[in-house]
């Protein structure tokens, strides 16, 4: 989850099931770059990323590929988002029942 270290600049990614896989791979492989091309100039800086959803485990995207989440909204609480420097929600199918979710809703607000 977030990291602390004022160099690490955290970002969080809703995945949900039958998101668009282009819609959470895309900024995730930017931002691996990104650190990547970072660390290539001796940068301390980087990119911390974490896929949340709905439920810990399996996601099923529209596109074939399933996403294993490792944090639940829930996990997400006010203190962390202190730390929080991006937020990308992901666009597919369950989008409307995703930004319904109180905890999205918090997690928009409060960011």
């Amino acid at each position: 989850m977030p990291e602390n270290n004022k160099n690490t600049r955290n970002i969080i990614v809703v995945v949900f099931d039958q998101c668009q896989v282009l819609d959470v791979s895309g900024p995730v492989e930017a931002l691996e770059k990104a650190n990547a091309a970072l660390g290539n100039a001796c940068s301390n800086v980087r990119y911390s990323i974490s896929l949340v959803s709905s439920k810990v485990g399996r996601v099923n995207t529209s596109g074939a590929v399933s996403l294993t989440v490792d944090r639940d909204y829930a996990s997400i609480d006010n203190g962390k988002l202190a730390s929080l420097d991006g937020l990308i929600i992901s666009g597919g199918y369950g989008v409307t029942e995703a930004i319904n979710n109180s905890r999205v809703i918090l997690l928009i607000t409060l960011f």
